[in-house]
């Protein structure tokens, strides 16, 4: 079978144009067909690992001894609503381990970061007031695990993205 001749110059520009979008056309199709059946219904999307190892707890007990609480910052934006505070107040390096978002306890919107004054337990927040690092909100969601006694480790209840 002989393909039809393409005879007027329109045809022979328009044609293979035609041809070239539809086929692009039906290739991103396929292309989001395929997606959408991988991602199933979207809702749920898993930003990394749950599990946020820290490092050794006898050097961590020995630095917040030193300097203070440790600070770690949200990575995904900047609103600080996953930022946490890890210290320690025990009197073995195993056990005494808290967890704390820096936002003082006395505000119930969650929106007033604290900064921690360096090298101490005392944090100031959006007022300019001086509050101690037990009057911080608890992360309820971040449990703490101490491996072999020896590793620190923070897991995060839920480190899921949905959608807010």
């Amino acid at each position: 079978m002989q393909l039809p001749q393409l005879r007027t110059p329109f045809t022979r520009a328009v044609v293979p144009v035609a041809a070239g979008i539809g086929f692009i056309a039906v290739l991103g199709l396929i292309m989001w067909g395929v997606a959408a059946w991988l991602s199933g219904d979207g809702t749920r999307v898993t930003l990394g690992d749950t599990r946020f190892e820290i490092g050794r707890v006898d050097r961590l007990a020995d630095s917040i001894a030193q300097h203070g609480p440790q600070l770690y910052a949200d990575l995904k934006d900047s609103s600080g609503k996953r930022a946490v505070v890890v210290d320690h107040t025990g009197t073995t390096d195993a056990k005494g381990w808290a967890v704390y978002r820096p936002v003082p306890a006395s505000d119930p919107t969650g929106t007033c970061l604290a900064a921690q004054v360096h090298d101490s337990r005392r944090f100031t927040d959006c007022n300019g007031n001086d509050v101690d690092v037990t009057a911080l909100q608890p992360a309820p969601d971040v449990r703490v695990i101490i491996e072999d006694g020896t590793v620190l480790a923070l897991e995060f209840a839920e480190a899921v993205d949905t959608g807010s």
